[in-house]
């Protein structure tokens, strides 16, 4: 400590550095020398360093982590200042080629030209149907998801589903399973997940989350989730336990690769940073974290023209086939 009693640049530095120690879950599985990296960084700090240097040191450590659900906010100032550790989601390729809006607007414009109905929007709900295809669209995997109700009572005759998630960035893995549950042709495994044990290198036993029918029916016709590098976290658990049906298949870009759960820590000097502390499992114990889960039909999520190449790509696999499998991770 200082003399003033207020926590020195040295001591948050360490204290930032040690709860990752005692908890963060993914150093093995993202190849990270800790101990190492805390060499490197700690001689950038000093007594005299002040909080804009250290913020920004403690930014490039946690950079080196390259996580999604670590990021590091100040809000002590007038203004907040945040760092995340792989710059998402600037750094992901769909947010870097369109900005939201305009990806949006081409994607409702191939809905358009490809027979489907104006949109109608329910909270983090968006849908339209054609003659035979529904096409959801998810922002979030929270409770403002009810609206997928009304979707379905509307989209329950069609021969298939498009559920877009590709600028989806999670949310929480209860409400991914009421989402997920109305796609269930019975119960299974969705997905598993272990905790790190605070200050070991030990994990609890895996967790298993199950997915089951919810609601009043299920639609168990053929789908097709559309995935991007942008689609994270509960999202991703969501491809994971969607993909143990028979009758989905994914299409698009590879997701994320932040699997885990993102826990908030404040530091002494007010500073909140967030880690992850779990690692999740397929229900066939494969882990994507750090790597991201590869679709069934790899493409890129691109325009030519004003056209979605992989939407268009969506529509033409459920028209002309039917999906009676899928490759489970």
């Amino acid at each position: 400590m200082n003399v003033n009693g207020q926590a020195s640049s040295i001591d948050v530095f360490e204290e930032l550095w040690s709860e990752f120690e005692q908890q963060y879950a993914g150093f093995e599985i993202r190849g990270i020398d800790w101990d190492k990296l805390y060499d490197t960084y700690r001689l950038q700090i000093n007594e005299h360093s002040d909080p804009e240097n250290l913020f920004e040191v403690c930014c490039e450590l946690l950079q080196e982590l390259q996580d999604s659900h670590v990021n590091l906010i100040d809000k002590t100032g007038s203004q907040v200042n945040r760092c995340n550790s792989n710059d998402f989601p600037n750094s992901t390729s769909i947010l870097r080629e369109y900005s939201e809006y305009d990806f949006y607007n081409i994607v409702d414009g191939t809905l358009y030209s490809n027979g489907f109905a104006p949109l109608k929007k329910r909270q983090v709900i968006e849908y339209s149907k054609s003659d035979s295809i529904g096409y959801i669209r998810i922002s979030k995997m929270s409770e403002n998801s009810k609206g997928l109700n009304q979707a379905l009572d509307e989209l329950r005759d069609t021969k298939g589903i498009i559920l877009d998630i590709r600028l989806n960035p999670g949310g929480n893995d209860q409400y991914l399973y009421q989402i997920a549950g109305r796609f269930a042709d019975k119960k299974r495994i969705g997905h598993y997940k272990k905790d790190r044990i605070k200050g070991t290198n030990n994990f609890s036993k895996a967790k298993a989350w199950h997915l089951k029918p919810n609601g009043k029916y299920q639609y168990n016709k053929p789908i097709l989730i559309l995935t991007s590098d942008f689609t994270a976290s509960a999202a991703e658990i969501f491809v994971l336990a969607m993909k143990e049906l028979p009758y989905v298949r994914t299409i698009g870009g590879v997701t994320n690769g932040a699997t885990s759960h993102m826990k908030p820590i404040k530091l002494s000097n007010g500073w909140v940073v967030t880690l992850s502390n779990q690692i999740a499992y397929s229900a066939k114990m494969k882990n994507y974290e750090g790597k991201g889960i590869e679709p069934d039909i790899v493409l890129k999520n691109n325009v030519e023209g004003d056209t979605d190449v992989v939407l268009v790509r969506a529509i033409n696999e459920l028209n002309k086939a039917q999906i009676t499998s899928s490759k489970n991770p």
